[in-house]
């Protein structure tokens, strides 16, 4: 991929979208990278040059294995098929364009320069490493060496000119970046889409767009080892244990240190809880901003109050001159201009009921599809039922099928009776709209419409210059006024309707997060997973813990209620707490709380419930130990082909989900698995 080509288009891109001033990146010496529109790169690859965005989802290998042949993305071997001698040819002239400084430069792979000062990136600090090893870093963290065809190289080494972008990941704030700085950022970010085995293209493009909205976080320890403490294992849940392990957490002897952020709350992954606050605030958000559009349409917005006021006192000169003149004729201006204006409030009045009813049409339509999603829940977890073998089953998992079975095929009934509901109200709604609209355009058009009066008004006015020419400098300063305060009030309701729309699609989003958080409960619910009642409980329960942290650092704050005491390490007492007190101590629980990994993995051992990774598959419920035997722990919460789900606690300082694909970096820490459904079931 040639990646100048690849700048160059992207840079006009943005011009031609009036994204970007066209002088505002041409400047070979600006500091600035247009790759920090992370948003719009993505649009552009996607849209442009029609590139399959599952693609930001692949690694780092991938991306810059892709190369643009005629505007397009596609693999090496069709690339080879598609290079001429004639695109050899043009990649010759734009190199000379690029020695003529004629073109956008691109960062040269062998030097990483600071554009503004034309220096190299490198620290005042002895001990910084220097811009060779910052090269090399950086060819470590995105993959192979720096070559015209790695992309992602190209576009980081872009990134890295950039004032904002530097400024993000300064931490000396000295303006340079250092290697230790570099490798802060990459720890930080690995962990975006939580494989940690690469850097992967939406890993830098997401870290950009959260520089970009000032919402992005180093970890200041992500590059710096966290000592484990010795081993005391617990006996009484009221002592306070001594160790516990955590991701990020070096576990003794040759243990690697490990950090990463805590997992980005977003709708799919908050409490219902959380989603319903959530719920509350997006409404008030678009309260406000539905008063904000109805002030604008009914003239109360204090802008345009300001400038109604201007066109009362231009309108007041212009009537006094003309009636010196002509007083029936000033009249009859002035009967037509009411007029005009009793249509025009009637027009802005049926505007905000379109508005209004659109807003129902938007609810109804979510209400409609969510119906729609909850029936296709409950058919999918019937058919997951009736597909079960009850060869193998005692009679207590028999009945507990077909009373299952039983229930879903009721409930189904029920959604396909809200889903019709829910449509005839979608269908009746539409229909308001659409006579609402058609009476709109009636009083817009037509017979005593606003167009025919406004017609008139031209007319008169022009008779009126004709005749009266000495009023003409009034009139248009009148004229003036009116057509700026409608040009502003045009602006404002574009703009406050284009927020409206985005904030009832969040209040919408929120909604339908909320359904299907209802609707994975349910499947939860009906379906058989063979999962005993304490580990099925354990699973549910973590995922309602999701984002509680260290509020007071160091192993201190709401995390302290797992039982591990202030300061102390506590991902073991997070598991332990799951199977224990956050059940109320209720089921068949053979695990001792503990906030020592080891004693986790020593009472399991014991039992004859331990299995070493690669012996065993683990299912939701079971224990993960890992690092050294015993360093870190979580629980397993979803197992996909060759991907394994987990929950944990104390993982870069919050409770957050993860996942390891066999035979990855993450997925060789682990050591084995406690079998908690075995054990459980046993017990």
């Amino acid at each position: 991929m040639d990646f100048n080509d690849l700048k160059i288009n992207f840079t006009e891109y943005l011009i031609n979208q009036g994204i970007i001033s066209e002088k505002e990146y041409v400047d070979s010496d600006n500091t600035a990278s247009v790759f920090m529109h992370a948003q719009e790169f993505k649009e552009y690859l996607h849209n442009e040059l029609k590139c399959d965005t599952s693609i930001y989802q692949e690694s780092i290998f991938d991306i810059l294995q892709m190369q643009i042949i005629d505007g397009k993305l596609v693999n090496p071997e069709e690339a080879e098929k598609e290079v001429t001698d004639e695109e050899d040819a043009n990649k010759e002239d734009e190199q000379n364009l690029e020695n003529d400084n004629t073109a956008v430069e691109s960062l040269p792979n062998d030097e990483i320069t600071n554009d503004k000062e034309n220096k190299e990136i490198t620290s005042d600090n002895p001990n910084d490493k220097t811009d060779s090893e910052i090269t090399a870093l950086i060819e470590e963290q995105l993959g192979k060496e720096a070559d015209e065809n790695n992309l992602l190289f190209e576009i980081f080494n872009d990134l890295i000119k950039d004032e904002k972008f530097i400024s993000a990941i300064d931490l000396d704030t000295n303006n340079e970046l250092s290697v230790e700085e570099l490798a802060n950022f990459f720890n930080t970010i690995k962990s975006y889409d939580l494989d940690e085995s690469n850097v992967s293209f939406e890993d830098i493009m997401q870290a950009v767009e959260k520089i970009n909205d000032n919402s992005f976080e180093l970890w200041p320890d992500a590059i710096e080892p966290i000592e484990e403490s010795p081993e005391i294992e617990e006996t009484q849940e009221t002592q306070a244990p001594a160790t516990g392990g955590t991701t990020g957490s070096g576990g003794g002897g040759n243990a690697t240190s490990y950090n990463s952020t805590p997992q980005e709350k977003t709708l799919d992954n908050m409490s219902k809880d959380e989603l319903n606050s959530e719920l509350t605030k997006a409404k008030t958000d678009f309260d406000e901003k539905n008063n904000t559009l109805s002030s604008i349409l009914d003239g109360s917005y204090p802008e345009l109050q300001n400038l109604e006021s201007q066109i009362d006192e231009s309108y007041k000169l212009y009537l006094t001159e003309l009636e010196k003149v002509d007083e029936q004729t000033a009249k009859n201006f002035e009967e037509l201009k009411e007029s005009i204006n009793t249509k025009e409030e009637e027009i802005n009045k049926q505007e905000q009921e379109i508005i209004n009813q659109e807003i129902t049409v938007s609810t109804a339509e979510n209400n409609y599809n969510n119906a729609i999603s909850t029936r296709q829940v409950l058919e999918s977890t019937l058919s997951s039922l009736q597909q079960v073998d009850t060869s193998d089953l005692d009679g207590k998992q028999k009945s507990e099928i077909s009373e299952k079975i039983s229930t879903v095929q009721s409930e189904i009934e029920k959604a396909k009776l809200n889903e019709k509901n829910a449509k005839q109200t979608l269908e009746k709604e539409k229909g308001k709209l659409e006579d609402l609209n058609n009476k709109k355009s009636e009083l817009e058009t037509g017979e005593g419409g606003l167009n025919e009066l406004n017609s008139k008004m031209s007319e008169l006015e022009a008779q009126i210059i004709e005749k009266y020419p000495q009023v003409e400098e009034y009139l248009n300063s009148y004229k003036e006024a009116k057509e700026n305060y409608q040009t502003q009030k045009d602006t404002l309701i574009s703009t406050a309707k284009s927020e409206l729309e985005k904030s009832q699609k969040y209040v919408n989003e929120v909604q339908s997060a909320i359904n299907n958080y209802d609707n994975r409960e349910m499947a939860m619910k009906y379906s058989f997973d063979g999962l005993t009642d304490l580990t099925r409980k354990a699973v549910e329960l973590a995922y309602t813990q999701i984002g509680v942290s260290e509020t007071e650092g160091a192993n201190r704050g709401d995390n302290e209620k797992y039982g591990a005491g202030a300061g102390v390490p506590w991902c073991a007492a997070f598991v332990s707490w799951l199977f224990g007190k956050g059940q109320g101590n209720s089921g068949n629980n053979p695990l001792k709380f503990t906030a020592s990994v080891s004693s986790l993995r020593d009472q399991a051992k014991a039992a004859g419930y331990y299995s070493s990774v690669g012996s065993y598959t683990p299912k939701p419920g079971d224990i993960m130990i890992q690092k050294n035997n015993a360093s870190h722990t979580g629980i397993v919460v979803k197992v996909e082909g060759n991907t394994i789900y987990t929950i944990e606690g104390n993982s870069g300082n919050a409770v957050r989900e993860r996942q390891y694909t066999i035979g990855s970096s993450g997925y060789n820490k682990i050591s084995g698995w406690i079998r908690m459904n075995d054990w459980s079931m046993a017990a």
